[in-house]
């Protein structure tokens, strides 16, 4: 049955108890949707519970439960003001205990149903509601409200088996499990689990379009891919900015993982099989994990070596890409979601984590800042509210790239702006940390973002400046190596050999037996599309002399790791170029404003001509059909003539008779008697009209 009452297109969240509906529910609240005004702290909607959360439910007539449906959608959009028998009906409803709720409690459900409510109903806008209960009558609520939506939260089974959250178990377990009485233990709350799943997925093919799946581990460990494709789901398009904001309610919990602490020999491997087959992991080696807080407390408790991670600094387009690969292959563990290479740009491989990036580049977007802004960034990082939250999901991104290896190598040039965070990270997740500074000419860097961004040389030469020198001062004082793209490419067994000794570490896989070969293959000098040298950038009149004494004193660091004069020349050049961004920097930032709104402006001009693109392919189709109806006329207009002509020859024939000495009168009558027919001449205007004719024939002769 479908009910008639016109909604605009609700979403409905649902999911197992405790899989993270409510972090979705506060998201789409701060989207401005509306999911009803009396809500628990979990965000449920307590009226959806008083109409549905009911074991009788499940085997209700459609007609009842379409009262529901349209109760619950009147109730919604702000009615209040309901007929006796729909009062009368809420009031059933409410008259009984049920397993999780007594009648004093409904009751107060159905008072809230019917009284004005505090909070505005949407107004045409967007709504919903969140109930995880949902999931048990998804089928038929789609069924009857043809323009719901629906999201479901789900958490790997295996933890769930584990969790203290096991109402939906005891509520509808034994209806799901074909049970009468169900222990509420890990192995019936994992069938139940996959049960619940196996049946959704069912639900989701006969609904397609209509039915989304988030992932809530993977949303933790990387949330832009998840929340985007959330949010074209939704139809809605929040900005980058709110994208970032809304990432920072994700607090990975520590509940993660927690199956691995558990004995699982009591499941039935055909569940655990079920939850591997739907993309979770499902072994108890820690080694697989991408769970940051697992690891965290393991990294502690566990004997063994400490783990090391090798971050990589240096600027686009610095060679960084090259620097990480070599560790890659020389042993260090590169991470396992790679960005993709791209043609004419780094056809060998960026070489860094997707999920890295992201966190990277959302952090200095709340910073207010971008990859290719060279003004310093002032960032609290003091803000422990903010830190925690990106400290968590630095933490899940590392693992998720890494899992649990040694000698792991981080690479976003990105991270030079924002080293203390990811130093803070590392460290928390009990790691040490080495530091890799890749030096490359600043004119090859000029002339490779020229040719890959079209950036003006001045332009690049203040973001090799900033990054470098960001770099620098964030890891002095740091084990670290200095190095040249010049040295890995001349001779790259010698720079590794460096690269050890500054770091006071040992490379994994031995130089001449297992690298050397694949490194070869790698460092390939047709891969290297712009060479300048020193000489080159000190007689090239339009290089700032900050970039100058900049890369001077970064050759010298790299020879002399210690010399004062060279830290003492940096000190000097970062404190002019932060009085500089003081001065100057304003202006700057004006012009992003403007061109942002120059941007928005060609965005509402693009539109707007799409939209008049439009109204002439109407305009021309309108056009079409009067060209097609004016050729009908013609056609009749020539049909019309035809007439005309054959008429006019007619008169002529009666010229022709009349062109005699006799009256008009007799000739009338003789052409009425030759001529007439019951069609002209039936009536006296027919006779007129002929003698109009004949007399028409006469004054013509």
């Amino acid at each position: 049955m479908i009910s008639n009452v016109q909604i605009e297109t609700p979403v409905a969240i649902g999911g197992v108890g405790g899989s993270g509906t409510r972090l979705i529910a506060e998201m789409l609240m701060r989207l401005g949707f509306f999911l009803g005004s009396d809500l628990n702290e979990s965000l449920d909607n307590l009226w959806f519970t008083l109409a549905f959360k009911r074991l009788e439910i499940l085997r209700c007539p459609d007609s009842e439960f379409q009262t529901c449906v349209d109760l619950f959608v009147r109730r919604m959009q702000g009615c209040t003001d309901f007929a006796v028998d729909d009062q009368a009906f809420l009031k059933q409803l409410a008259r009984a205990d049920r397993l999780q709720h007594d009648s004093p409690w409904l009751e107060e459900r159905v008072a809230s149903f019917c009284s004005p409510a505090a909070t505005p109903a949407p107004g045409g806008g967007k709504w919903g509601w969140k109930e995880p209960n949902t999931q048990v009558i998804a089928e038929r609520l789609m069924r009857s409200m043809t323009g719901l939506k629906y999201i479901h939260v789900v958490r790997n089974g295996l933890d769930m088996a584990y969790s203290q959250n096991q109402n939906q178990l005891r509520l509808w377990g034994p209806w799901v499990l074909g049970m009468d009485r169900i222990a509420t233990d890990p192995r019936h709350a994992l069938k139940y689990w996959c049960r619940v799943h196996e049946h959704l997925i069912g639900v989701f093919d006969r609904f397609p379009g209509r039915c989304l799946w988030v992932d809530f581990d993977t949303l933790c460990m990387d949330p832009h891919p998840t929340l985007e494709g959330m949010f074209d789901f939704l139809d809605v398009n929040p900005s980058p900015r709110r994208i970032d904001e809304l990432a920072l309610l994700i607090r990975p919990p520590h509940s993660i993982g927690r199956y691995r602490g558990f004995d699982s020999s009591r499941l039935d491997p055909q569940d655990i099989a079920s939850v591997a087959k739907l993309g979770f992991p499902t072994e108890n080696d820690t080694s697989t994990s991408d769970v940051a807080d697992v690891q965290k407390k393991e990294s502690r408790t566990a004997p063994g070596p400490q783990r090391t991670a090798l971050v990589v600094l240096g600027m686009h387009r610095s060679g960084t890409s090259a620097f990480t690969r070599v560790a890659g292959l020389l042993g260090g563990a590169v991470p396992r979601d790679l960005m993709q290479p791209v043609a004419d740009n780094n056809e060998a491989g960026f070489w860094e984590s997707m999920g890295i990036y992201r966190l990277n580049d959302t952090l200095l977007r709340c910073a207010g800042s971008r990859w290719d802004d060279w003004r310093d960034l002032p960032f609290d990082w003091d803000n422990h509210q903010v830190s925690d939250a990106f400290m968590r999901r630095a933490t899940a991104a590392v693992h998720h790239a890494f899992g649990s290896k040694d000698l792991i190598v981080i690479k976003d040039p990105r991270i030079c702006r924002i080293f203390p965070f990811w130093h803070d990270a590392l460290q928390e997740m009990g790691m040490d940390v080495l530091c890799l500074l890749p030096v490359r000419n600043p004119m090859e860097v000029a002339a490779s973002l020229r040719r890959r961004d079209g950036f003006d040389p001045a332009k690049s030469y203040l973001l090799w400046l900033r990054h470098t020198l960001d770099a620098e001062a964030a890891t002095r004082g740091l084990r670290r190596s200095i190095v040249t793209f010049d040295h890995l490419m001349s001779d790259w067994r010698d720079c590794a050999m460096r690269i050890q000794q500054h770091l006071g570490m040992t490379w994994p896989r031995a130089f001449v037996m297992d690298a050397a070969g694949d490194i070869d293959r790698f460092l390939q000098e047709r891969l290297r599309h712009n060479r300048a040298s020193a000489q080159d950038l000190d007689n090239d009149t339009s290089a700032p002399q900050w970039v100058k004494q900049t890369f001077s004193s970064f050759l010298k660091l790299v020879d002399q790791p210690d010399s004062s004069d060279a830290l003492s020349t940096l000190d000097h050049v970062r404190e002019e170029l932060r009085q500089a961004d003081r001065a100057i920097g304003p202006v700057f930032q004006l012009e992003a404003i403007a061109g942002k709104r120059l941007t928005r402006t060609v965005g509402t001009i693009t539109a707007s001509l799409a939209r008049h693109k439009v109204l002439v392919q109407e305009l021309e189709c309108i056009l079409s059909r009067y060209r097609s109806e004016t050729n009908e006329l013609r056609s009749e207009i020539l049909v019309l003539e035809n007439r005309v002509a054959a008429l006019e020859a007619k008169l002529a024939r009666c010229r022709c008779r009349a062109n005699c000495n006799s009256p008009p009168s007799a000739t009338a009558g003789a052409f009425r008697q030759e001529e007439g027919s019951p069609q002209l001449l039936r009536s006296a205007s027919d006779n007129q009209d002929a003698s109009d004719v004949l007399q028409y024939c006469f004054d013509n002769q």
